[in-house]
């Protein structure tokens, strides 16, 4: 789970590739325990509203097994970008230029995916022996993928318009490259007990290549930081201009529907149908007791009113328990780039008290829970429970995407947490204390947190898994975010 200052975002990767059923399901349930003086309730937060602060984000899982070998599928990948850069040369068709983007753009995010994943294998085993080993060869490959990619640009001589395209994938290419090395290198020189002749060549080995980003950089008028200025324009090109386009290549296709406004019309008006009844029933008594124009009568008519429009409402919100809480809100459909559809997802949100959550959910919220000894935990919080089921066909999933590009799905939910600051107190509180020498009263300034527990299940046909996590925030945003174990 990762943040900003507003929102969460949980990531989970599903693999199709070594599948061979028919159909792969998962499901991620999603409970949040928020603490009741925030004012988080059924009353205040409507699905309608929850929705708004959820967002769902499908895409393909980019393969991260390019950098493993340079001369299997890194060949492949630039092979097939050569035989894309000569098929648009000799005939400059969109066709063959849409073919070509999406080459480079596969390419460049396979590249990144597999560059994040060696850099951490590399700081993962800095303790060990085999750490410069691994960051040598991690550096080689990189390079010489950049480098062998760079050769096919001479390809592209009669067409601008490809060549423009090709120098914007270089030039994220060469963020990427820096950007990773910065990283390795910062987490180099925080390791002062490693003395360790080796890491002072690495370190200046990652200095190189960046220096040498920087000037090749410099000499292609890339954008890159600058100590003067707010490099507003700098972060925006990189992130807006280049990163979007490229791995929006990666997202699916959806179609989202409303499941649950057509039922809950019909709820309405079978609540409003029966409290009819009641209220006609009523009149129909008293008019034959007491008779037409009389004040018994008139007195009845208001009161069968009062109860007809009581009966409603409360039929509407036991329709609407014991009914939609047991049927999806939203139906999605999903669909691969070529239009077939390899999937769906269907959503639902509700409330839930704590004797109803699954005794693992339950004991998973109250493990190692000390902060509340006078409190009955059972009724401290409210409970937001969303519930996401994913349904897809694997036959389907390989027909439109082989193992060089994508390995499965990645699936992202990002969560605003801004309902829940509404009623929070100021994050700013004074207590007096005393000085050191204990002789002078002292104002300290002291900040006011909240806790919002996160308990994540995911399930599928194979396994079960359990991750609980904290998030510790108050009235201007996210903190931290704390993974309990």
């Amino acid at each position: 789970m990762i943040h900003d200052r507003y929102q969460a975002e949980v990531n989970v990767n599903y693999s199709l590739m070594e599948s061979e059923s028919l159909r792969h399901e998962y499901e991620i349930e999603t409970y949040i325990f928020a603490p009741k003086s925030l004012g988080v309730n059924r009353h205040t937060c409507s699905k309608s509203n929850f929705y708004k602060s959820i967002q769902n984000f499908i895409r393909l899982k980019a393969s991260s097994v390019l950098l493993e070998d340079l001369t299997g599928f890194g060949r492949d990948y630039l092979g097939q970008i050569k035989s894309a850069i000569i098929k648009y040369e000799e005939d400059d068709r969109e066709v063959n230029f849409t073919q070509l983007s999406q080459n480079l753009k596969l390419f460049c995010c396979s590249f990144e995916s597999s560059l994040r994943k060696r850099r951490r294998k590399v700081i993962k085993n800095l303790p060990n022996n085999k750490f410069a080993p691994e960051a040598r060869e991690y550096l080689a490959q990189s390079t010489t993928m950049v480098q062998n990619f760079r050769e096919m640009r001479k390809l592209l001589i009669k067409r601008i318009k490809g060549r423009k395209l090709f120098n914007l994938i270089d030039e994220y290419l060469s963020y990427i490259v820096y950007t990773n090395a910065f990283k390795l290198l910062s987490v180099l020189k925080n390791k002062k007990n490693l003395q360790n002749n080796d890491l002072e060549v690495l370190r200046g080995e990652v200095l190189r290549i960046i220096q040498g980003e920087f000037s090749y950089g410099k000499a292609s008028q890339f954008l890159l930081p600058s100590n003067e200025g707010t490099n507003e324009e700098y972060v925006y090109r990189n992130k807006v201009i280049l990163k979007k386009p490229i791995w929006g290549i990666l997202h699916l296709d959806i179609d989202k529907r409303d499941e649950g406004g057509f039922r809950e019309h019909i709820i309405l008006s079978l609540a409003a149908g029966i409290s009819m009844v009641v209220a006609t029933l009523l009149a129909f008594y008293f008019q034959k007791r007491f008779g037409n124009f009389t004040f018994p009568f008139f007195v009845a008519l208001v009161l069968g009113y009062m109860a007809k429009d009581r009966i409603k409402e409360a039929l509407r919100i036991i329709l609407t328990d014991k009914i939609l809480s047991k049927t999806v809100d939203k139906n999605t459909k999903i669909f691969s780039h070529s239009g077939s559809k390899i999937g769906h997802l269907t959503e639902t949100f509700s409330f839930q008290s704590k004797s109803e959550l699954p005794k693992e959910v339950f004991e998973m919220r109250e493990k190692n829970r000390d902060e509340d000894i006078h409190r009955d935990n059972s009724y401290d919080e409210n409970v937001l429970v969303y519930k996401k089921k994913v349904k897809l066909n694997p036959k389907k999933f390989r027909q439109s995407y082989d193992k060089l590009h994508a390995e499965g799905i990645k699936d992202l939910i990002r969560f605003n947490i801004t309902p829940f600051l509404y009623r929070m107190d100021n994050p700013i509180h004074y207590a007096h204390g005393l000085t050191e020498d204990g002789e002078e009263m002292e104002r300290i300034k002291c900040h006011r947190v909240y806790h919002i527990n996160f308990v994540l299940k995911f399930s599928d046909r194979v396994k079960e898994s359990l991750d609980r996590y904290r998030i510790v925030l108050n009235r201007k945003g996210i903190l931290n975010i704390e993974r309990e174990v």
